[in-house]
């Protein structure tokens, strides 16, 4: 099995976490922190909850696809299919 950069396609750019207000610390799941490639999608998706930028390695954390919940989201978002 292969697992250098190419093979797993990590995102390239600047990351994006959710901000915990109570906490003080980027959301996780499984100790993992999760992330996004776009902050206006995080956003939408989250509103009210603080988007920040993070400085991770993608190997470390988790993709918001991913994370538990999102699996019948599809990105990039079409806002068109969320109900107002």
């Amino acid at each position: 099995m292969t697992t250098d950069q190419e093979a797993i396609k990590l995102p390239k750019g600047q990351l994006y976490g959710l901000w915990g207000g109570k906490t003080g610390q980027f959301l996780t799941q499984g100790g993992r922190v999760i992330f996004h490639t776009s902050r206006e999608e995080m956003e939408f998706l989250f509103p009210g909850t603080p988007v920040k930028p993070v400085g991770i390695n993608p190997l470390e954390g988790i993709p918001l696809q991913y994370v538990r919940g999102m699996e019948a989201v599809q990105f990039p978002l079409d806002r068109g299919e969320f109900r107002a």
